[in-house]
């Protein structure tokens, strides 16, 4: 959405019947990218994004920060990704205030999540908390006697949560 120009339509009427509809382009009041691809190809966006800005800061959306999402496809699990990106934005201040603003960073998720069959198109929503459990349990390699006790505790735990609306204590925790 943010790469589309936008319009509303302005509707003439005469005698209480349309006339006429004339579209009106709104003006862009600030750029919201998204980049894609893994941290090498984020950077360069983002260096990209900071010359473009710089080049037309006299234009309308050059002296005005840009909203920038970055969805990060990379197969590495990264704790610091945040920090990453957003030190690559701060990088490229210009002396007259940020050019990009980091709103959102998210990790791309590839279809091959395990326990859940792309080819069905399953979404998470649709399963109930047991199947999610089992299938995860089953791709993890655990002994069976951890299986069990895994399984018991869950329907523990489930059973509580759907007679009571809460998670059982902790414990050590009084109810």
């Amino acid at each position: 959405e943010g790469g589309r120009d936008k319009q509303v339509l302005l509707a003439d009427f005469k005698a209480g019947a349309l006339a006429a509809v004339q579209p009106v382009a709104v003006p862009c009041f600030r750029r919201l990218v998204c980049l894609k691809g893994n941290l090498e190809e984020i950077e360069a966006g983002v260096r990209d994004l900071a010359r473009e800005a710089a080049a037309s800061a006299g234009e309308t959306w050059g002296r005005r920060t840009v909203w920038l999402e970055a969805e990060v496809r990379d197969d590495d699990y990264l704790t610091d990704l945040q920090d990453r990106i957003q030190a690559m934005v701060e990088d490229q201040d210009t002396g007259s205030g940020p050019a990009m603003a980091l709103l959102r960073v998210r990790r791309h998720r590839r279809g091959d999540t395990p326990g859940l069959a792309p080819e069905n198109r399953e979404r998470l929503e649709e399963l109930t908390p047991r199947e999610v459990f089992s299938r995860r349990i089953a791709v993890e390699s655990l002994a069976e006697d951890q299986v069990q006790i895994l399984n018991t505790l869950f329907e523990e735990i489930l059973d509580h949560i759907e007679t009571d609306g809460a998670a059982p204590p902790a414990q050590g925790e009084t109810p």
